[in-house]
């Protein structure tokens, strides 16, 4: 099991980074928002609408380059989770910088594998998840 992080990506660009204080609902409500299509997201969405009133939503999709694209051009914002981050296939995701938004919403999480306890495991598939998850710990911070 490992600890990871939920934050909120931004250009480099973005106003958001010249605060030099912990962003508020105001601050969310004058962003304009990307989110992949994942339904943690759509309910973290949600859940600040509730908080803070209508957000504008700009686009969806489930590419990480078409959001780092989106996030730099369209100078919106998106939820990621570090581990996102830190092993996307796009390296240009690592440019975004990214703000802390756990003193608004919960954004701690645990990753893991969900396996039957009554279905055992080949050794194959032992190894197999024991180097996936060594790969992931080497490339989080919170792991």
């Amino acid at each position: 099991m490992s600890e990871s992080k939920l934050v909120l990506f931004c250009s480099p660009n973005n106003a958001l980074n010249e605060l030099g204080r912990p962003i508020t609902l105001e601050d969310l409500k004058k962003q304009k928002f990307s989110i992949f299509n994942d339904k943690f997201h759509d309910e973290i969405f949600e859940r600040l609408q509730f908080q803070c009133g209508p957000l504008s939503l700009v686009l969806r999709v489930d590419d990480a380059w078409a959001m780092q694209t989106a996030v730099i051009k369209l100078n919106t914002v998106c939820f990621g989770r570090t581990l996102q981050g830190n092993l996307s296939s796009n390296i240009n995701f690592s440019d975004l910088k990214t703000i802390d938004i756990g003193h608004i919403i919960d954004d701690h999480f645990k990753l893991g594998w969900l396996t039957n306890p009554n279905h055992m495991l080949t050794e194959e598939a032992k190894g197999l998840l024991e180097g996936i998850t060594a790969e992931i710990k080497k490339e989080m911070p919170y792991g």
